[in-house]
């Protein structure tokens, strides 16, 4: 495996990961909260703000996953092992980094202390649903398969030694 290329595509998707975190925390919608005897209390008991946001962060986790590994594939599939490897890893760290800032940037104050009771605050969602984890990854392995097997491809291809394109030439 060429650790380089691992290397890279793991910045690259880290890169991609704080592009996602601020698209999402402006995108993602607000909670909102009522100060009430110094504490935040939802609005809503359940609100769907929560569930959006979560799986606007996944959808977008996945695009980027697929615009990256379809990249790769456009680009001559260039080391397949060591591109899927690190994307896939690259995947967890650009969630781990999305989350981190959009929720940085959506933090909203973190003490209700000194505030009177019945003040509404809108504050940016924080992340919970770490099966989002698995779509930037899911997406990335779907697009390699298809990619590696796909119709006109040589066994040199998923090695990297070749594109395949001198058997489809050769037809």
């Amino acid at each position: 495996m060429n650790a380089r290329t691992w290397g890279g595509w793991v910045i690259v998707s880290a890169v991609v990961g704080i592009v996602v975190g601020m698209a999402w925390a402006l995108a993602a919608p607000q909670a909102t909260f009522v100060v009430s005897d110094e504490q935040f209390l939802r609005v809503s008991a359940q609100p769907e703000e929560y569930f959006f946001a979560d799986l606007l962060l996944g959808v977008m986790l996945a695009l980027a996953g697929f615009g990256l590994a379809l990249f790769w594939s456009l680009r001559g599939q260039v080391r397949p092992m060591a591109s899927l490897l690190g994307l896939l890893t690259g995947g967890v760290v650009a969630m781990v980094i999305a989350v981190l800032v959009g929720q940085g940037i959506a933090a909203s104050a973190g003490s209700a202390v000194g505030l009177a009771d019945g003040v509404e605050i809108s504050a940016g969602v924080q992340f919970r649903s770490w099966a989002m984890m698995v779509w930037w990854p899911t997406v990335v392995a779907v697009v390699f398969a298809v990619a590696l097997t796909g119709p006109g491809k040589s066994t040199a291809a998923g090695d990297g030694s070749g594109t395949g394109v001198e058997e489809i030439q050769q037809h």
